[in-house]
């Protein structure tokens, strides 16, 4: 039984080391609670990224890009001089290829996705339409063989692929991507049969081969179809391109110079690198000298392109673990050391009749309140910092409600764990020896 003055001198001596409670307390809680809103910030960031990465999908997701390979082709200027003889090498060569077991369908493209070495722009006009120069992102030309929409599985939204007589000097047609029409044509505009004609090229080294006299004004192509949009694959989320598909052929009509380099996409029933072996030596049959670069696999690509933000996604998940962990370790540190130091208050407490339910509470009211003033803070940092990720993420708001409402209740549920060991620690308190222990 403890007597009235033994709980009357406890309380004295708890006053006159209430001070020195209070100085300590104070500059660890202030550690707890920086450290609750730094992990507020990371796990904020990387749940916006995490979100927006579920939502992210590669340039070539769409087409169905399992079981394709690319692998890039380059003739020799010196031993292929000839626009014929260029074209009668790949007329060849992907016939020889389509003969393959196991090849459902090839094509060819002078430059992929984000494939810069060819890529040019140049500034075109549509009949009864503003002319769209090059300064002002122009149009990206590219010239394929017959096959290589359907081989992509590039869907036609309006109008037709191409067809084998497309695959002639004349007449001059194109295919154009959505992203185009947009810029040209009304909403209800039909563009198909329209004439494009080309006025300016970016990079005037691509017309060093005209015949004297011509001009890219000379030739005016008709829109024969619609394409979907594809998106760069290293740049993910900006818009697509003005895009305009070109039968080969027709390319140097274009650009006054024939096609040397090409990119075979090859479509097959199985793992397409099995099938390596088999174009290598296709290809040394129709020139031994001719070396096959860079293969590929299209869904491998498509997965590469979101590596930046696959890495940076982990980066920051990995820190905000860490956050995690050292915000919890530290709300326990504290909260042992509220129970410690505040044993003798407890055990006067329990003298005077204070449940263990009570005492429990007392602890983690304690800790709740480090834990939200904690989230104020790091809810004020995290809404100015995400803005710094508004480049990385895709499809969401640098200020998801969402994100923050669920980080927000997952540190508050951290917090009330990481004090519940050292509450109940103070349930079991002996009111005897806690009033002798000072």
């Amino acid at each position: 039984m403890v007597s009235k003055p033994d709980v009357q001198e406890a309380l004295k001596e708890g006053g006159r080391s209430s001070t020195e409670r209070f100085g300590l307390r104070r500059g660890r809680s202030l550690l707890v609670m920086f450290g609750i809103a730094t992990a507020l910030v990371l796990l904020i960031g990387a749940g916006l990224m995490i979100n927006s990465f579920l939502r992210l999908k590669g340039p070539y997701a769409g087409l169905d890009p399992q079981n394709v390979m690319i692998t890039e082709i380059t003739l020799d200027d010196k031993r292929y001089s000839g626009f014929a003889q260029i074209h009668l090498y790949w007329e060849d060569l992907i016939q020889r290829i389509r003969n393959l077991p196991e090849v459902r369908s090839i094509g060819a493209v002078a430059n992929l996705l984000g494939d810069t070495w060819w890529m040019t722009y140049v500034g075109v006009t549509v009949e009864g339409h503003p002319t769209l120069r090059v300064p002002h992102r122009g149009a990206h030309c590219n010239p394929i063989t017959l096959d290589y929409l359907q081989t992509m599985r590039i869907p036609v939204r309006r109008g037709r692929y191409f067809t084998e007589q497309d695959m002639k000097p004349a007449p001059a047609v194109a295919i154009v991507n959505e992203s185009f029409v947009r810029h040209f044509f009304a909403k209800d505009e039909d563009p198909i049969g329209k004439e494009i004609r080309i006025i300016e090229v970016a990079d005037p080294s691509l017309e060093a081969d005209g015949t004297p006299g011509t001009s890219l004004r000379d030739v005016g192509y008709s829109i024969v179809g619609v394409v979907k949009d594809l998106k760069s694959n290293w740049e993910i989320e900006e818009k697509a391109e003005h895009e305009m598909y070109f039968p080969y052929p027709q390319s140097p009509a274009v650009f006054k110079r024939p096609m040397r380099r090409m990119n075979l996409v090859v479509r097959t029933d199985s793992a397409p690198l099995h099938l390596i072996g088999a174009i290598r030596r296709t290809i040394s049959a129709l020139d031994k000298d001719q070396p096959l670069s860079n293969p590929a696999i299209l869904e491998q690509m498509d997965s590469d392109s979101l590596m930046p933000q696959r890495s940076l996604t982990v980066l920051i998940g990995i820190f905000a673990l860490v956050a995690v962990g050292l915000a919890s370790i530290g709300i326990y540190g504290v909260m042992s050391y509220f129970v410690t130091r505040r044993i003798h208050e407890i055990g006067i407490r329990m003298a005077l009749g204070a449940q263990p339910h009570e005492v429990h509470w007392l602890v983690l009211r304690q800790g709740l309140k480090l834990t939200l003033i904690g989230l104020a803070l790091g809810l004020v940092a995290a809404l100015n910092l995400t803005k710094l990720l508004s480049s990385y993420i895709f499809g969401i708001s640098p200020t998801d409600p969402g994100t923050f409402a669920i980080v927000s209740v997952v540190l508050t549920m951290v917090g009330l764990l990481a004090s519940y060991f050292p509450a109940r620690k103070a349930t079991k308190v002996d009111p005897m020896v806690a009033l002798r222990s000072e």
